[in-house]
């Protein structure tokens, strides 16, 4: 076991069943349907979220993680990692940070209308 301790609270993992196991999963379930993502975004708030973009760099896929806890200092790794004040909003952390990023992708992956459509 691996215990990870943040500022709200104290993860317990089993070292076999990862996040990196679960982005393994994710991995063969898209591909079961046939989808190959481009890229990847992962996100979390703990040391152990950067597993899952880890085993995504490894096997050669582009990542990048998002680090939404309070800045305490990111790890060195060889993708990018983004924090809330990459986007100038460096008091934002956990659910507002990751509700923050999320919406901005969501607006750049929608259909925009025409600009005579209201």
């Amino acid at each position: 076991y691996r215990l990870d301790p943040t500022i709200i609270s104290t993860d317990i993992e089993a070292v076999q069943l990862g996040k990196d196991l679960g982005a393994e999963r994710a991995l063969e379930l898209l591909a079961a349907d046939g989808v190959v993502p481009a890229a990847w975004r992962t996100m979390g708030a703990s040391r152990t979220d950067y597993a899952m973009a880890d085993w995504l760099h490894h096997h050669g896929h582009p990542v990048v993680h998002i680090d939404v806890r309070p800045e305490d200092g990111v790890p060195l790794k060889p993708y990018p990692v983004l924090t809330p004040a990459h986007m100038g909003l460096p008091g934002a952390i956990h659910e507002e940070a990751g509700t923050i990023f999320l919406r901005s992708w969501a607006a750049t992956a929608r259909p925009q209308a025409p600009s005579h459509i209201a």
